[in-house]
């Protein structure tokens, strides 16, 4: 069983780039958000690949989080809504 680790970051306002899921049948994906300097950021997941919905465990955060997916999403990104730091997000994701 292979895990695939991933990823973006985001300085100052806007969102990342998008990191896309491999697709399986049984999704465990994990990731954890790394805050240097200082903002404010959501973590996002699409499950049809276009529209963004924010993860409500992760939203207006400005320290360093983490979380997971044990739904099927198609993307996953960071989006900072404030501030001039860097928001770093790591993914990793169990592929069986």
């Amino acid at each position: 069983m292979p895990i695939k680790s991933k990823f973006v970051a985001q300085t100052g306002v806007g969102a990342s780039a998008a990191i896309d899921m491999i697709d399986t049948n049984d999704i465990r994906v994990s990731y954890a958000v790394v805050v240097t300097g200082t903002v404010t950021y959501t973590v996002q997941h699409s499950v049809g690949g276009e529209a963004f919905m924010d993860n409500t465990d992760n939203t207006n955060q400005t320290t360093n989080q983490d979380g997971n997916y044990i739904f099927p999403v198609q993307k996953i990104r960071v989006n900072v809504t404030a501030g001039t730091g860097t928001a770093t997000m790591y993914v990793r994701q169990l592929v069986i």
